[in-house]
């Protein structure tokens, strides 16, 4: 049935029949029936606090949370490497209009986040041409040379100068 084939609606209520020759007229009374609910103390201009009954305010405190405690971990986990890192949290909320309920609006509120990726790790590694490869010492080197430069671990462990080592003990 479409709306074409309708000539009259009838609504029932508590035991109130309300009859509307069109649906023409059932879309006015519909939109006063809005504005009147509208008025109501109750109805407030929408804000955050509002949107699903307050369940879109706390899933973004929540989400600011955790971002903090992840990013703040990650900077401390990475230290000069996490240099100018960025954490970022977006509110999206959309307003969905239907002509078929012109009362009404529909509010979808959705969060999302984006956390910095771990930091690439490099080193200096040396082409050693007659085995056709690229060699590297595991400890010791840095990004200025493939040689043993360095005097210990980034975990704090010292490294031999004659080899390039981890000392033991």
């Amino acid at each position: 049935m479409s709306k074409k084939d309708v000539t009259s609606i009838s609504i029932g209520a508590g035991g109130k029949v309300v009859e509307f020759p069109s649906i023409k007229s059932f879309g006015k009374a519909m939109d006063k029936a809005g504005k009147e609910a509208a008025k109501s103390p109750h109805m407030r201009p929408v804000d955050l606090a509002a949107i699903a009954q307050g369940g879109l305010a706390l899933d973004l405190d929540n989400e600011l949370a955790l971002i903090e405690t992840q990013f703040t971990t990650f900077i401390a986990e990475h230290k000069d490497a996490a240099h100018k890192a960025k954490a970022r949290v977006v509110l999206a909320i959309t307003f969905e209009y239907d002509a078929e309920q012109p009362s009404y609006m529909g509010i979808t509120g959705r969060i999302t986040s984006v956390l910095p990726r771990r930091p690439g790790r490099a080193c200096l590694g040396r082409i050693d041409r007659a085995r056709r490869r690229i060699v590297c010492l595991p400890s010791g080197a840095g990004m200025d040379s493939p040689d043993q430069g360095q005097l210990c671990t980034q975990d704090g462990r010292a490294i031999d100068t004659e080899t390039g080592e981890v000392a033991e003990g």
